[in-house]
């Protein structure tokens, strides 16, 4: 797979990209870049355009496919004993209850919005929440 992806990356990614959901799909070239300086500025650009929501491809898409009992991720505390299984339709309720506290709080797309929180299931749920509604996360980990 790594070397197909070296090989081919415009061919690999534009695989990979068939399984999720766009709004928008690129409007340019899939892949353009160039790291050669002698050939101008270096840059890379990937699926110019292309507009995506990442908290329906986590979710909603797996929700809408009849996946909802299904295990979305496992979390386990410091103590082995500490653990929670979540599937996708309880996290997808979740994240749809903040998402909605969010924008009642005046949360929009664009926004950047920090999360202070400990590596607990609810800043899982946190992060996808802000993603739902556009809006830019920031993490950082508080210890406990």
């Amino acid at each position: 797979m790594t070397s197909e992806a070296l090989k081919n990356p415009e061919g690999f990614w534009g695989e990979i990209a068939k399984q999720f959901y766009f709004k928008e799909e690129c409007s340019e070239k899939f892949l353009d870049y160039n790291f050669d300086f002698n050939k101008g500025p270096i840059y890379i650009k990937w699926m110019e355009g292309a507009k995506t929501n990442i908290c329906y491809n986590c979710l909603d898409k797996h929700v809408l496919a009849g996946f909802g009992d299904r295990t979305a991720y496992y979390w386990e505390g410091n103590d082995p004993n500490d653990y929670k299984k979540v599937t996708f339709k309880a996290l997808f309720d979740d994240v749809c209850r903040v998402s909605n506290v969010l924008r009642d709080k005046g949360v929009k797309k664009g926004d950047v919005i920090a999360l202070y929180m400990p590596m607990i299931p609810e800043l899982v749920v946190a992060m996808l929440a802000v993603a739902r509604i556009g809006a830019v996360h920031s993490i950082v980990v508080s210890i406990l």
